[in-house]
This record gives C-alpha cells, sequence and structure tokens, in this order.
C-alpha cells in the first residue's frame, strides 16, 4: 500500500494502486498525504498545473486562504497552448469564482514554435517551471517561499479519483523562491494575467504592467 515516505522535513506522496481499483481511501490518496506534507500555508501559495480544474470545493478552499489574507497564484495553459481543450474548458468555469475571492491568474500564451530559431526558444522559457513545445507541462506548487512540491499530481478531479500520482514535498527556501519569482519576473511576459471587469466580464492582459 502507498502511504507518505518522510526523510527530515521532506515526503514522499503517492496513491495507494488500489485505487485504480476505487479501493484507495483517507491516507491512502495524495490529496490527503499533500495536506499533511504542506502543513497549514501563513503567507503565499503558488501553483503551476498544466490541466487545472479546480472543483466547488477547490474554489471554496482556495477562498478560505485568501480569507485569511493569503496571496494564492495560478499558472495554467491558455486556450491557444493547452494539447487537452476540454480540461480548459472544466476550467474555464471557474474563473470568475477565483478571481472574485482575489485569486491572481495567469494563462500561458503559445510559445516558440519547434522551427523557431533556437535564441527565440531559450528566451521563452519559463525557468525554473518549463515548457515543452508550446505549452506548460510543469507541476508544481510553493507555499511561504520555503516548501515545494514537483510530481505528476494535476489539480483536476481526474488526478484526485482516478488516476495513481506521485510526488515529492520538499524544505527547500531556494527551490520554493525560484517558483515564486518566477511570478514575478517570467511569468508576466509568457502569459496573460485575468481580471475581472467592473461589468462582471473577464479581461485579458497580455505583457508587464498590462
Amino acid at each position: 500500500r502507498a502511504r507518505m515516505v518522510e526523510q527530515g522535513l521532506d515526503a514522499l506522496v503517492s496513491d495507494d494502486p488500489a485505487k485504480a481499483l476505487g479501493q484507495a481511501q483517507g491516507g491512502g490518496l495524495i490529496g490527503s498525504q499533500l495536506l499533511r506534507a504542506i502543513g497549514t500555508p501563513a503567507q503565499t501559495v503558488d501553483l503551476v498545473s498544466p490541466y487545472f480544474v479546480p472543483t466547488p470545493q477547490g474554489v471554496q478552499a482556495f477562498a478560505h486562504l485568501r480569507a485569511q489574507g493569503i496571496r494564492v497564484r495560478i499558472l495554467t495553459n491558455a486556450l491557444e497552448a493547452t494539447d487537452v481543450a476540454v480540461v480548459h474548458a472544466g476550467y474555464a468555469t471557474y474563473r470568475k469564482p477565483l478571481l472574485a475571492q482575489g485569486v491572481e491568474l495567469y494563462e500561458m500564451r503559445r510559445q516558440a514554435p519547434d522551427y523557431a530559431q533556437d535564441e527565440e526558444r531559450e528566451r521563452l522559457k519559463l525557468s525554473p517551471l518549463g515548457s515543452s513545445g508550446s505549452s506548460l507541462h510543469a507541476k508544481t506548487f510553493a507555499v511561504d517561499g520555503q516548501r515545494a512540491f514537483v510530481g505528476s499530481f494535476n489539480f483536476d478531479p481526474r488526478s484526485l479519483l482516478l488516476n495513481t500520482e506521485m510526488g515529492l514535498v520538499v524544505e527547500s527556501p531556494a527551490l520554493a523562491q525560484a517558483i515564486s519569482q518566477s511570478f514575478d519576473a517570467h511569468i508576466p511576459e509568457r502569459a496573460y494575467r485575468l481580471s475581472l471587469h467592473a461589468d462582471g466580464r473577464l479581461r485579458w492582459h497580455s505583457g508587464v504592467g498590462n
């Protein structure tokens, strides 16, 4: 059976293989292990997921963080960059509720095509988040600039309920701060920043300062 394996302040989290048969629950699921491993955020949560579908429960959880004054920033693929349009459609229904709670949403634009010059592809990299081809693939988050998760888990129902996933939660200020700093230094140049117009319409802002 899968379980959370801890060494010092680090933790390997994984689903029980029985999840594929619908027979895993509680501590055998990566979701509950992640909650234990990351602890209680105090200041910031910076999340990167190419296939982000928070569900109503996820929106409620992010709203709870915002109510405590915790800054929440999320990067996922824009429709032009995703390779699974149906997942993007599932995410799209949650954009307005998340923005209304003060969550900062970014959607990664389509990046340089394969035929672009090497220098252009290098310039468009989202290090340390990474991209492959034209879309985002990294699955990671940072908490309080201290702890970071890297693994296969997407914040969507399939990862939560169906797929067997694995990841590592590490106490690494260097990695966590690198992820967070990408939201300051790299992401605004490569992604759309979303906002809500006064009349409730969504707005996409492209580029730093827009």
